[in-house]
């Protein structure tokens, strides 16, 4: 995967460096340089397959040494490319940096340099320069999304290679019906049909055709409730644009790093945020510049970095609390929860931090129509201890989405007494709600287990029980003055000796305690996405794996 990005006098950055790793939801304000990072990788991007092809030609006089270099690719636009910080004509670098320690240096040298030529050269973690058979192995390259573009209204037949050579430029979106037509001459269409089938519940893609008398291609799909084939030009621009992100992801499937710039134009919101869900299903690493609210909320928190080019380097968000914040700071009202709800057939009301946890655990059990949303709504609630009455849920139910078919009620304990529990269920069972409470703290501490843990990090699991039972004892004590916070909202009491301290404790302070370990000795660290993503079947608890099927059924 890219580890980062270091830029010096380029383009808008005078001197500034982002962390990428392991993913990367870049937002900021208009101008703040989002696009720019994006860019820089398309182009290391570029200079790989030349690296990856053939040997360098140029030598370069470093200050300290001399390297083998190549030239840089020209531009893909032509025309005037200003690479140079405030349109001085100082020397420009970028070097992108690998996570097995292989740097990729960009240079652009000044007027007092003697050249005006820019040049590229490959540096090994110890010094030396690979050769082109080993540039795969210590520089996995990215996949670069294209722009994409609504399609025309009509598409004639290209030829193969022509099409081929250009499936990650600017131009796939005007040959979009002839890669589908390419993928039916080679057997791969229905396997890109399977894969983007649970992404576009909105409509079946049918068929792709040829009018071999004009060599004109169409491809035709029909709505969920028409029997009425059309051809994809009469699908709203939004559709097209969805469909062939999906295609360019279903293509990017193998790859280290999908990189996306900006690929939330002309999508609905709710489109945006399947976009983030399809992408964490991904194991590639992403890297996306983004404009959108709904974006920055639906990421992972600690996926998402703000970029400011005025300061000297990206900042990762510290607390999901401040996504709010940068959701605000890009001007951007998006609160479409329930209006989104009242078009469901089901809805679930869980506490926010449970969510995106939820939605990884019904893949994981086969939910398939929860994990995507297809039908389903989910909408957050505040920490219900601070509720302390279900009146607000029995309300949103019988009176905002009194026509949704189904209404149900997720949530973890919050460390709240059994009783205080028990009499919510209670209530809301009698107004017909399905409520489940889980008996942990939140969701997250029902997966703080060392195989789940061992395998997200890459460590030992008999190491990891261990270490998992030494971080569970060091987060006691919060747990106990988290039980005294909770007893004076609500009343009630509980001695977190009393019952099994993992699912009392803050599940972010035994992973930070984890993480303290494990990062120094060379594994993964540890991120409420990661062990989402490591958990499997076996490893759900009955109550969460039962809960989800049975919701699912009931669609």
């Amino acid at each position: 995967m890219i580890e980062g990005v270091k830029f010096v006098r380029y383009r808008g950055f005078e001197r500034f460096q982002v962390k990428l790793s392991p993913d990367a939801i870049l937002v900021g304000p208009n101008s703040a340089g989002k696009s720019t990072i994006i860019e820089s990788l398309a182009l290391a991007e570029r200079c790989l397959r030349t690296a990856r092809r053939r040997a360098p030609t140029l030598r370069v006089d470093l200050q300290d040494r001399k390297v083998k270099a190549f030239a840089l690719p020209r531009p893909e636009v032509e025309g005037v490319d200003p690479v140079y910080y405030d349109f001085s004509r100082e020397g420009t670098r970028v070097t992108v940096s690998w996570s097995t320690g292989a740097q990729l240096h960009l240079s652009w040298p000044g007027d007092d340099d003697g050249s005006q030529d820019g040049y590229y050269w490959l540096e090994h973690p110890d010094g030396w320069q690979p050769r082109a058979n080993m540039v795969d192995q210590w520089y996995p390259a990215p996949t670069i999304v294209p722009v994409v573009t609504p399609l025309d209204p009509v598409e004639d037949l290209k030829n193969a290679d022509y099409i081929r050579k250009l499936a990650g430029s600017r131009l796939a979106s005007r040959h979009f019906r002839n890669h589908l037509w390419l993928m039916k001459k080679t057997g791969e269409l229905q396997e890109f049909l399977d894969f983007a089938a649970p992404w576009i519940p909105e409509i079946d893609v049918r068929e792709v055709v040829l009018d071999a008398g004009a060599d004109r291609l169409g491809v035709f799909y029909n709505e969920r409730r028409s029997r009425i084939p059309k051809e994809l030009a009469w699908a709203g621009d939004g559709m097209q644009i969805w469909l062939q992100l999906l295609w360019h992801i279903y293509r990017a499937k193998d790859a280290p790093t999908i990189v996306l710039d900006e690929p939330e134009v002309y999508l609905h919101p709710d489109l945006q945020r399947r976009l983030i869900r399809l992408l964490d299903e991904c194991e590639a690493q992403v890297i996306l510049a983004s404009h959108s609210s709904e974006v920055i909320t639906e990421a992972s928190p600690e996926s998402v970095v703000w970029i400011d080019r005025s300061q000297r380097g990206g900042k990762r968000v510290s607390a999901p609390s401040k996504l709010a914040g940068i959701a605000d700071g890009l001007g951007t009202n998006y609160n479409l929860a329930l209006v989104r709800a009242s078009r469901s057939r089901m809805v679930i009301a869980a506490e926010s931090a449970d969510i995106r946890l939820l939605r990884h655990l019904a893949r994981v059990v086969g939910a398939r129509a929860i994990s995507t949303e297809d039908n389903v709504s989910f909408v957050p609630i505040r920490s219900f201890t601070a509720w302390a009455s279900s009146d607000p849920l029995i309300w949103m139910a019988k009176d905002v989405l009194a026509e949704v078919p189904t209404f149900a009620v997720l949530l973890s304990s919050g460390g709240r007494p059994y009783e205080f529990d028990s009499k919510i269920a209670g209530e809301l069972a009698g107004a017909g709600i399905e409520c489940r409470i889980w008996p942990w703290r939140e969701l997250l501490n029902s997966l703080l287990t060392s195989p789940v843990l061992s395998r997200a990090s890459g460590s030992d699991p008999a190491v990891m029980a261990h270490r998992l039972a030494d971080a569970i004892d060091a987060a006691a004590d919060e747990a106990q003055q988290n039980f005294e916070v909770v007893r004076r909202a609500v009343g009630g009491s509980l001695d977190v000796e009393e019952v099994e301290r993992v699912r009392t404790v803050s599940a972010q302070l035994v992973i930070d305690h984890l993480n303290q370990w494990l990062v120094p000795k060379g594994y993964r660290s540890l991120t409420p996405a990661s062990i989402a993503k490591a958990a499997r079947y076996a490893d759900l608890p009955v109550e969460v794996s039962s809960a989800l099927i049975a919701l699912e059924d009931a669609l």
